[in-house]
């Protein structure tokens, strides 16, 4: 048998393996988003597959029959819904001029703002943005066609590189589904003995959370999707259904996601008014913003807690800084993934804050409170010795 690594050499070779890791994870940084992608999506469909497998079915006929029905259900849902997005946004009608004679006069209205006794001028400001509006609208007006061809090309491209990533993240996902449980064993098989109870249960927290919060967010998604497109639709709001499904969409990002849901909105409101209701645009623009906030009201009231059930026991300005710091990181999936990894780092500060400071949790607090952790060979030992002293005493 060979000599045993000294501590120092364990230590260093640790080190070395992590400063590897990340120097290759940085190169490889824009393969990260498709394998996390393709990642979650192998992680929502394991209960599908997990039950198809104690059909008697094989592991392989299990993932190949699920994926056959969510393609199917994607298939039917695009049948539907790509037509009518496509009359909603074919049915815009922006009219530039109308939009840049409406800024105009609000900028004239409001050369002067006067809050109590203190005066704010916005003649300059307001002066630089019609000077950008109009470098804006000449800008459209002015493309020739070779320029509007190399807008063309360059949407066809970007389609033909997201299909080819999809396709990527789709066999990524079935063979992490596929083969999830040697997966498990191998990794399984890494942990040293003494701490496999601990993993376990770290693992059973971390999955509680990840579960809740992804099949909860799916559902508040589609709820605020389905209320703001009704919402809307009442009060007279055009594209209404492209509405819906955008603040649907957003519902993903927290906190942000619903302040940018409301923009085209207002702009749609406030540039083309309502189809039902005699009222001015300026008034149903703000309808139309309260309608929101009373949608995100009682989202945050009675939604988010029966639904979400506190997944993510998380202060919002913590979710919110993480989202934000999320996004500058990984763009659109940092944001949407913030949330849950910010869970899952709580969860594994207090498995590491227990172990160095050996301090338990209060049993006062079981909702916050960890699994017992395993005790290792030697504090068993020890247990062990305590408990026959004392028997024989």
């Amino acid at each position: 048998m060979s000599k045993p690594w000294s501590e120092s050499t364990k230590r260093w070779v640790v080190i070395g393996l992590v400063v590897a890791s990340s120097v290759l994870l940085y190169r490889v940084r824009s393969l990260l988003p498709p394998v996390i992608l393709a990642a979650l999506l192998a992680y929502l469909l394991n209960p599908a597959v997990e039950r198809l497998s104690r059909l008697r079915m094989s592991r392989t006929g299990a993932t190949l029959i699920t994926y056959l029905v969510v393609l199917l259900v994607v298939g039917l849902a695009v049948s539907i819904l790509v037509p009518m997005i496509v009359q909603q946004v074919s049915s815009i009608n922006v009219d530039l001029q109308q939009i840049y004679e409406s800024v105009l006069r609000i900028m004239a209205a409001y050369q002067t703002i006067t809050i109590f006794d203190y005066s704010i001028e916005l003649s300059d400001l307001f002066e630089q943005l019609q000077d950008s509006l109009i470098q804006l609208i000449t800008g459209f007006a002015s493309r020739s066609a070779e320029e509007i061809l190399g807008i063309a090309f360059g949407l066809a491209s970007g389609f033909a590189s997201t299909f080819v990533w999809l396709i990527f993240m789709m066999v990524v996902s079935f063979w992490l589904l596929r083969d999830a449980e040697q997966i498990t064993r191998a990794i399984d098989g890494l942990i040293p003995p003494a701490y496999r109870e601990d993993i376990d249960a770290l693992r059973g927290k971390v999955g509680v959370l990840w579960d809740s919060f992804f099949r909860g967010l799916l559902l508040l998604s589609v709820t605020v999707g389905v209320m703001t497109g009704a919402l809307t639709w009442l009060v007279g709001v055009k594209n209404a259904l492209l509405l819906g499904i955008l603040a649907g969409l957003l519902e993903v990002v927290p906190t942000i996601g619903p302040l940018i849901a409301l923009i085209p909105a207002v702009a749609v409101a406030y540039f083309q008014g309502s189809a039902h209701l005699p009222i001015a645009n300026g008034w149903f623009a703000l309808l139309v913003i309260g309608l929101y906030a009373l949608i995100q009201q009682v989202e945050n009231i009675f939604l988010a807690p029966r639904i979400l059930g506190g997944s993510v026991k998380i202060h919002p300005l913590v979710v919110l800084v993480g989202a934000i710091g999320g996004y500058a990181i990984g763009g659109i999936v940092g944001a949407f993934l913030a949330a849950p990894v910010i869970g899952t780092l709580k969860i594994l500060g207090e498995y590491l804050y227990r172990k160095l400071t050996e301090v338990e949790v209060s049993p006062e607090s079981p909702d916050t409170a960890l699994p017992p952790l395993a005790a290792t060979p030697i504090e068993q030992a020890e247990a062990d010795t305590t408990g026959q002293s004392s028997a024989e005493s």
